[in-house]
């Protein structure tokens, strides 16, 4: 009764809210009633939505309502009777999105700002879309203009995050089927891209796969002889063992990067600039020729790239990140730290190549070495490694290879059977895989030394002792505690590599 008497608004609603539930029918009643005075006029607490500073939610779904002159405790029940915060909950923000989804494109189009400001707020879609997979929030456009679609249409239709931006329009005009998202506009500062991969969305760029063929016309050059020098830098194994700690080093999740980018490097022959370089897509039972900036021919293994007044390294790494070595989801950021990683100094001891495993033709002059690996070389004395089944007369010294294949008994030591026992169990994970001394300098060798094979994990040096105290070990995983152990118990000054 009498609701234009807004002088005693808050003292009826503080009564109100004492005597009532959350959503109970005289709390429904309330928020409909028009009792909120906006401009003079009163307005049921269902209609209004607290403006905010982190920019607008609601759009038309609401009318504003300034908090500035109100208390906190005024504010508190104000959302209470029904008016909806300034931020978004799962409850308020599902709500307005099936409100959208049931407008024309002229009024969604308006709100594209306020439903990207929701897939990214951590009570949005994130929270609840895997609950309510029908209902629609996800941007997309089309041949048929603007709609918005679920999650479950997003993971089963035509609908990608558009990271092709040479091939969208293209597919467009041909296709009625795909839908292509809007994942960034000019009011809100972040793209949505990253909360809808997390919600399973697929790129553009990985339903597109790689090109059937690619060329390029026009006058063709062979790229410049530093460019392919850093290319066979990057083939090298040396820089396959330590590519992924290298970018760990710049803060790049190994995750981001291929797992067979190295063999997608190797199959690399030649690098050519043009200046017009095609690529023919098969997608969706369409083919598409496309002009690009750059793309590996598969037929003739030739890595084309776009002639330009302004190519450089910086150019080429970045393409090389992007076509060979990245995953789709890598952001142009992570394909910077290409050229950073190769020219990484590393001091660290576990980026060499443990010496004496043998030489591997794809590295080169050995004085391509680094630092690292030939100041290993000079401390080394003895390495284990995991490598294929050879013989051991094949590879270890003449010095040490009698008693080896048969092993006999080991005279009583203090520490024997404890470092026995730890040895066993810190490489059990190994599964019965033939680790054998691969490089020794018998010169540091005292002649006391003894050798023994483990019954657990025959056949395999289990024990060795080194006459400078330095004992080197190489494991495919991260050694166990009682691996670690046992190696103490053998040498006071241990390197892991």
């Amino acid at each position: 009764e009498d609701p234009g008497n807004f002088s005693s608004l808050h003292s009826r609603l503080q009564r109100i809210l004492s005597v009532t539930e959350p959503y109970d029918d005289e709390r429904l009643q309330l928020a409909k009633m028009p009792i909120i005075p906006i401009q003079g006029q009163p307005l049921p607490p269902s209609t209004l939505a607290f403006t905010g500073t982190r920019g607008d939610y609601w759009g038309n779904w609401k009318s504003r309502l300034s908090g500035k002159g109100l208390s906190q405790e005024d504010q508190r029940r104000y959302r209470a009777a029904g008016v909806t915060s300034a931020l978004p909950d799962p409850e308020t923000s599902r709500a307005f999105l099936e409100w959208l989804a049931s407008q024309d494109q002229s009024v969604l189009q308006h709100h594209i700002p306020c439903v990207l400001r929701h897939i990214l707020h951590k009570d949005g879609p994130a929270k609840w879309a895997e609950s309510f997979t029908d209902t629609p929030f996800i941007p997309v456009r089309g041949q048929n203009g603007l709609r918005l679609v679920s999650l479950r249409t997003a993971r089963h239709r035509p609908v990608y995050l558009p990271d092709a931006d040479h091939m969208t329009d293209a597919i467009i005009r041909r296709d009625p089927a795909v839908l292509l998202i809007i994942q960034h506009v000019q009011e809100v500062t972040e793209p949505i891209s990253g909360p809808l991969r997390n919600l399973g969305i697929r790129s553009l760029r990985e339903a597109l796969k790689e090109p059937k063929i690619v060329t390029g016309a026009g006058d063709v050059v062979r790229a410049p002889e530093d460019i392919l020098a850093r290319f066979r830098d990057l083939q090298s194994s040396r820089y396959r063992r330590t590519f992924l700690k290298r970018l760990d080093a710049l803060g790049v999740e190994s995750d981001l990067v291929r797992h067979d980018w190295h063999d997608r490097l190797g199959r690399v022959n030649d690098i050519r600039f043009a200046d017009e370089v095609e690529a023919r897509y098969r997608f969706r039972g369409m083919s598409y020729a496309l002009e690009i900036d750059a793309g590996f021919d598969p037929g003739s293994g030739i890595y084309w790239m776009k002639q330009s007044h302004c190519i450089g390294l910086r150019r080429f790494y970045e393409s090389i990140a992007a076509q060979l070595i990245f995953k789709p989801s890598a952001r142009p950021i992570d394909l910077l730290a290409l050229e950073r990683a190769i020219e990484l100094e590393i001091n660290d001891p576990t980026f060499g190549r443990p010496t004496g495993s043998g030489s591997d033709p794809k590295d080169g002059n050995p004085a391509d070495k680094t630092t690292a690996e030939k100041n290993m070389t000079k401390t080394r004395t003895m390495v284990w490694r995991k490598i294929p089944e050879k013989q051991y007369s094949d590879i270890l010294p003449p010095s040490l290879t009698r008693g080896v294949t048969s092993p006999s008994p080991v005279p009583s030591h203090p520490d024997q059977d404890e470092c026995r026992d730890a040895l066993s169990s810190g490489t059990a994970h190994l599964d019965q895989a033939r680790i054998i001394l691969i490089s020794c300098h018998p010169r540091n060798l005292r002649r006391s030394t003894s050798i023994f094979l483990s019954s657990t994990i025959m056949p395999a040096i289990a024990r060795c002792a080194c006459a400078n105290g330095l004992l080197e070990c190489w494991h495919p995983k991260t050694a166990t505690s009682n691996g670690r152990k046992c190696v103490g118990a053998l040498s006071k000054h241990i390197t892991w590599i």
